[in-house]
């Protein structure tokens, strides 16, 4: 059994065991198992998909279960893989999200700044802008696992 904490700047956001844990990295997607190697690698913003022993009212509650694995999209960051422990630090974390149409929407807006500011040759906070891109096309799949 691995014991897999998602850890993000507004708090833990899991901390249980799981039998496995996949991960977005950016040599691909990882899977951690028992007895993996220690590791220490870039997670990219995604959906971290992991198994926990059981499934309860509380992980139904708070986390999007498919298929008895529970869905969290994290954001670009750094995971640490460690006798077991896999540790994932990301700046954010999310387990439920709001409608995929209304975070289509917020990318547009995020692309159309991104447009604006290379149309101007502004690179200030360009790279930050590309990140929430990406972490929110994580939560666009994983709104659309939940169904909305």
């Amino acid at each position: 059994m691995l014991h897999l904490t998602i850890q993000s700047l507004d708090g833990t956001q899991y901390d249980w065991p799981v039998k496995q844990v996949t991960i977005p990295t950016l040599a691909g997607q990882i899977t951690i198992l028992p007895g993996h190697q220690p590791l220490v690698t870039v997670a990219m913003a995604g959906i971290v998909e992991f198994v926990p022993p059981e499934i309860d009212d509380t992980l139904l509650n708070k986390y999007i279960v498919t298929d008895k694995i529970v869905n969290i999209s994290i954001s670009q960051w750094v995971v640490q893989v460690d006798q077991d422990i896999v540790s994932i630090v990301t700046s954010q974390a999310t387990s439920k999200t709001e409608s995929a149409a209304l975070l289509e929407a917020n990318k547009l807006d995020l692309i159309a700044k991104l447009k604006s500011m290379e149309s101007e040759q502004n690179s200030d906070n360009y790279e930050d802008i590309l990140n929430d891109i990406q972490k929110i096309d994580a939560d666009i799949r994983l709104s659309k696992l939940s169904g909305h």
